[in-house]
């Protein structure tokens, strides 16, 4: 992960030049992970704390498990734009407003729901 951190670090002036659909594509694709993990939670009835953390889970495979992978897996992937779109826009997006909103949704559920 450090060396991938340092790539991402080294090639983040790729993102300015990079298609908008792609850091679209990866704003709106962890939270649409982390509501879907939310209902999956909701539905086998998770408390509350293991909801967040089944959601956490499921919104974070996108910069933990993925770019490690597609290192080892697909030679020809371009690193030096999947490395900073996972951990410069991703990564901190889920730290700065998914973790709070995805923990004010179960919240809000769980006062109404059950």
């Amino acid at each position: 992960m450090l060396d991938m951190a340092i790539i991402a670090g080294r090639e983040i002036g790729l993102l300015v030049k990079s298609d908008v659909f792609l850091t679209v594509f990866a704003l709106i694709f962890s939270p649409i992970v982390g509501l879907t993990c939310i209902a999956i939670a909701g539905i086998v009835h998770c408390s509350p704390g293991d909801s967040l953390l089944f959601c956490l889970l499921g919104a974070s495979a996108s910069y933990i498990a993925v770019p490690a992978a597609m290192r080892f897996s697909v030679l020809q992937a371009n690193l030096s734009l999947l490395l900073p779109m996972a951990l410069g826009v991703t990564f901190s997006f889920n730290i700065t407003i998914g973790i709070p909103i995805n923990n004010m949704i179960i919240q809000h559920l769980f006062a109404h729901l059950f």
